[in-house]
């Protein structure tokens, strides 16, 4: 389990381990209600240096498992969805890499 999401001058991030592989999502329910669409796809993108797995999305969260990075350097991990309307929206979120 990860940390909760944290906020700063720069934007939503979460602290992880490099050594541990955990599950990130993202909850669009609320975006995709006021759009009155649904996801048809899901796409994660990571920088180099983190690996993702195992995507799924299920009634409005999309979730991917992520792992590696080097302890002390921070990555960005974007969700990229298509909704069923045809609109396409992204959300991007810093991975803090930390030895714990």
């Amino acid at each position: 389990m990860i940390d909760a999401i944290k906020l700063d001058g720069l934007g939503p991030y979460f602290v992880r381990d490099p050594r541990s592989k955990l599950p990130v999502s993202v909850d669009w329910s609320a975006w995709l209600a006021r759009e009155a669409t649904t996801i048809s796809s899901s796409t994660w993108t990571a920088e180099a240096g983190l690996t993702t797995s195992a995507p799924t999305q299920l009634a409005g969260v999309a979730q991917v498992f992520v792992e590696g990075g080097v302890a002390g350097s921070s990555y960005v991990l974007r969700n990229t969805i298509t909704c069923a309307n045809g609109a396409i929206e992204s959300r991007s979120i810093r991975v803090v890499t930390r030895d714990r």
